[in-house]
């Protein structure tokens, strides 16, 4: 039992050590990239480490690999991150517009842009995991993605559950946000997302990605 129990207790602490260091790192080379520049390389980095933990790989080298990721995806993934940013500001300015409207008919329309700007959210969380595990061409990537969205809503539902937990959380316990907040969710995405990429194989999906370093 000692023996049981002092093992769990190691990994336990090795794991909250691994997130936090994830975690600042996701923040430092956001920062790097001035925020605007470095959010979504970042991101895409911090995606890339979780989804070697969630394939098996806990021992995978994990500055290197992010490093490595973010280096690589830093354009391309701006690129995506624009486009990204462009939808939401669009969707967000349309959306109050409509809410704002004196036509009563148009303040209707306002829930149906409530509604896309929610299975958006619900896109961008499959979106980083599909990036990462997959080798996909833009358009590729938005099809299989939406498919993927569409076919797995009760993961949908707990993937959002768990965001908003982490961000009550956040809210809740200083130090949350600094040490872990970022990285909780990327792996808790990750795992999620690539248990429905195991049940979902037959969705027109191409070659993963290496994992080699």
């Amino acid at each position: 039992m000692q023996t049981g129990l002092t093992g769990a207790i190691v990994r336990i602490c090795d794991w909250i050590a691994r997130l936090a260091f994830l975690n600042l790192l996701w923040i430092a080379f956001t920062l790097v990239g001035f925020v605007f520049l470095g959010f979504f390389p970042a991101t895409i980095a911090m995606f890339s480490v979780c989804r070697r933990w969630v394939m098996g790989e806990q021992d995978v080298p994990v500055y290197k690999t992010f490093f490595q990721s973010y280096r690589t995806e830093f354009r391309k993934g701006n690129l995506i991150g624009i486009c990204l940013m462009a939808i939401v500001y669009i969707l967000w300015v349309d959306y109050r517009i409509l809410q704002t409207s004196a036509n009563s008919n148009l303040q209707s329309l306002a829930y149906l842009f409530f509604l896309l700007i929610v299975f958006y959210g619900i896109f961008l969380l499959f979106l980083f995991p599909m990036y990462v595990h997959y080798e996909l061409k833009g358009r590729q990537l938005i099809k299989n993605t939406l498919l993927l969205a569409v076919a797995s809503p009760l993961t949908a539902i707990v993937m959002v559950t768990g965001v908003l937990f982490v961000y009550y959380l956040s809210l809740s316990i200083s130090g949350v946000v600094f040490f872990f907040s970022g990285s909780i969710l990327a792996l808790f995405i990750m795992w999620f997302s690539y248990r429905v990429f195991q049940k979902h194989k037959g969705i027109e999906l191409t070659h993963e990605k290496d994992v080699s370093i």
